[in-house]
């Protein structure tokens, strides 16, 4: 059971918009903490954006991407990383924490860390996998953590030279994808069908001027 402090998306207190009676706590910038584990005064006039609540621990994100975090810190669960920074999201678990930052890339500290192989509440939670990116949204449980993949997308194609049309798939390195091409958004032909080692992945399509109009789309199984 949660029973550490409950906090509303909010920041240091600043003055209403004008023309709002009961403006929201997004607005106002004011947060609230209850519970077993009281919210801190964390800094004068510091601003967040989000926050999280694990097991026993708190977490807060400010205006400028940095976190901040309290409560109980047995596992190193309120150590946040030191020169983190640009995150936009958090996730707290029994005795772990997630921050996603805007790159797309996640940072996990406390249990489960991969370097502390006696940590008796280790289960690998905040062993992130190599390369991991393109993330949009995370989540933490007690002893395991997940990721949202943002779906692909396909820049504009550019016409070379030789006839043929330039793609570049914007995806995740590591997650499988399939291209593929009609003139009538009905009957669709594969083009590429692989498994991404970047961000971005350019395709060609041969013999896209062999047709008065040309249609793309990305898939991911």
């Amino acid at each position: 059971m949660n029973v550490s402090t409950a906090l509303l998306l909010a920041a240091a207190c600043v003055p209403p918009i004008a023309g709002r009676a009961h403006p929201t706590a997004r607005e106002t910038g004011c947060a609230a903490g209850w519970g077993m584990i009281s919210m801190p005064l964390v800094r004068p006039g510091a601003r967040f954006a989000a926050v999280a609540g694990g097991d026993l621990h708190s977490l807060a994100v400010t205006a400028d991407g940095t976190v901040v975090a309290w409560g109980d810190d047995s596992s190193g669960q309120c150590n946040v990383p030191a020169g983190l920074a640009g995150v936009v999201a958090l996730a707290g678990g029994f005795e772990h924490s997630l921050a996603l930052r805007s790159d797309g890339t996640v940072v996990a500290w406390g249990a489960g860390e991969p370097d502390n192989p006696t940590d008796p509440f280790g289960f690998g939670q905040s062993a992130v996998p190599p390369g991991l990116g393109g993330i949009v949204a995370i989540a933490a449980g007690d002893w395991q953590s997940v990721a949202l993949f943002a779906p692909p997308s396909l820049a504009a194609p550019v016409l070379l030279p030789n006839g043929s049309a330039q793609l570049t798939l914007s995806g995740s390195a590591r997650m499988a994808y399939t291209i593929q091409a009609s003139s009538d958004l009905v009957n669709w032909t594969p083009l590429a069908s692989f498994v991404a080692t970047n961000a971005a992945t350019a395709i060609l399509d041969p013999v896209a001027t062999n047709f008065s109009r040309r249609l793309y789309r990305a898939t991911a199984p």
